[in-house]
């Protein structure tokens, strides 16, 4: 017998595979805006082909498309040619990548948020742990609220940023 959870009710995940299927599908679903908050660029979550491809098209579908990252450092991410960092450098007016302010260093759980209606939240970037909502308004504004704290405390990564010569 199959249990009908609503909509809106939490879906909790534990392990790599799973963690990183469920941000594909949120990032597929989005229309309108992405943003992540995280202690790095996660490579399992957002370094894969799958992943790179649904952010680069949600990019170029529409001007209006916007993806933010907020992370508070880059360095692993670059050294190890995270190609979100390259994704961000092409698609500069899509896709933006910012270093937090100290004061925000102490967070140490991620979020994605998708739109105006889904999320993905875990503890700890390093554990892939927590949950998810394809359809939470309520809390997705909430998380909306401490991202947008943070985004505008936060300053552009001059280690991810383009070169112009």
């Amino acid at each position: 017998m199959q249990l009908l959870m609503p909509a809106d009710a939490p879906v909790h995940f534990d392990g790599r595979e799973q963690a990183h299927d469920l941000t594909l599908s949120h990032v597929k679903q989005a229309r309108k805006r992405i943003c992540f908050f995280g202690t790095t660029l996660d490579s399992i979550l957002y370094n894969h082909a799958d992943c790179l491809e649904a952010i680069s098209a949600f990019a170029r579908r529409t001007y209006h498309a916007k993806a933010q990252f907020i992370v508070h450092n880059t360095q692993h991410a670059l050294s190890q040619g995270h190609g979100l960092i390259g994704l961000s450098q092409k698609l500069t007016s899509s896709i933006a990548i910012k270093a937090t302010d100290p004061q925000h260093r102490q967070l140490t759980q991620y979020f994605l948020l998708i739109d105006d209606i889904a999320y993905l939240f875990g503890q700890h970037v390093m554990r892939y742990l927590g949950h998810v909502s394809f359809e939470d308004v309520s809390e997705t504004r909430h998380q909306q609220q401490l991202f947008e704290q943070i985004w505008s405390h936060g300053h552009p990564d001059l280690l991810t940023r383009r070169l112009a010569l």
